[in-house]
């Protein structure tokens, strides 16, 4: 599923994703984490993934990934994690989600911007939402 995950983000020349849920919510599995450490690189259907840099705000995080595939260009990808959101409810404050939607939209994106929850991803063709 990861590798299918990432061949859809280089085939559609995706450069930002919006994650809004965490890995693990009250002991559940919400989402399996489809990117590497810190300064690690895994391959994902062929596509070597990389992190290298993490920007950490108090309700979400930003995530500068770099995708390769073999003989191919380099892409930058931007992924924007907000970490706020409660399982199977709403943030107590809706400020985080403005703040974040902000954040989000002040970088300018060339191509579909993926969003997704712990229920499953969509691609969304929106240059701004």
């Amino acid at each position: 599923m990861i590798d299918d995950f990432w061949r859809m983000v280089w085939q559609e020349n995706v450069d930002k994703i919006v994650m809004l849920t965490n890995l693990i919510e009250i002991t559940t599995v919400k989402c399996l984490q489809y990117w590497p450490e810190m300064d690690q690189t895994c391959s994902f259907g062929g596509i070597d993934i990389s992190v290298t840099g993490v920007e950490e705000l108090s309700d979400y995080e930003i995530r500068t990934l770099i995708a390769k595939k073999a003989k191919s260009e380099s892409r930058r990808i931007q992924q924007y994690h907000f970490k706020a959101w409660p399982d199977n409810d709403v943030p107590d404050n809706g400020w985080c989600l403005v703040e974040f939607l902000n954040t989000v939209e002040t970088h300018t994106t060339n191509g579909p911007i993926i969003v997704h929850c712990s229920a499953g991803a969509r691609l969304l063709h929106l240059t701004t939402w």
